[in-house]
């Protein structure tokens, strides 16, 4: 590190630091899940991008949006790993349902020493869930749909808070806005993946079960 870099941070008020590290947060949590395909680690950098909303309410001294925003990210997130929790569950019981047609009809089971899991660990093993439970499929909407601030899910009341406080804040609030407003965008395609696995690439599911059946 160079004496103009240690002068930067140096010079830095504290309000400063929090908002440096509020815009870093943001940009790294919304970039950095966007190719994963692990759910604990785009929940980890989702977690990242979250907390630059949550610094920028502090920056700001906006405490009640602040205390809001952090109780609703709680509550979702802690009820997204419920769900991920309970679904090896029907994950097991769609896997057994194809293994007994394909068996009835072949002889051999298509998905060869079945045992079940204990947690999700990719996206792509959400898929056909909503087959199995519907429910739990809305659940995982609802919830990501909230993360990504969509409305009318409550997130979206929560980010539209701390954005709408940082755009009195003048010409630099503006900007940061912008940041904050952009990295929600990206964070919403990478949410998005997580719905689609769920809803729209579960149609191999029923080539195995056709398959079985024919």
């Amino acid at each position: 590190m160079t004496g103009e870099d240690l002068y930067f941070f140096q010079s830095l008020s504290p309000i400063g630091f929090i908002l440096l590290v509020s815009v870093l947060s943001m940009v790294i949590g919304s970039i950095g899940a966007l190719t994963q395909p692990l759910m604990k680690r785009l929940l980890a950098y989702s977690s990242i991008g979250q907390l630059g909303f949550i610094l920028l309410g502090i920056s700001l001294g906006t405490q009640g949006t602040v205390v809001f925003y952090l109780a609703q990210y709680t509550m979702t997130n802690a009820a997204i790993w419920l769900c991920l929790l309970i679904t090896p569950l029907y994950n097991r019981d769609r896997d057994q349902r194809v293994n007994r047609v394909h068996k009835n009809t072949h002889g051999a089971p298509i998905i060869p020493n079945l045992s079940i899991k204990s947690e999700i660990r990719n996206i792509t093993e959400l898929q056909g869930i909503h087959i199995n439970n519907i429910y739990i499929a809305l659940a995982y909407t609802v919830l990501f749909f909230s993360l990504a601030g969509i409305p009318p899910m409550v997130g979206f009341f929560a980010k539209l808070e701390i954005i709408s406080a940082s755009l009195t804040n003048g010409s630099l609030g503006v900007v940061i806005s912008i940041i904050a407003i952009l990295s929600s965008l990206i964070s919403a395609a990478y949410y998005l993946r997580v719905i689609r696995a769920i809803f729209f690439s579960s149609i191999q599911w029923h080539k195995k079960e056709n398959k079985g059946a024919q």
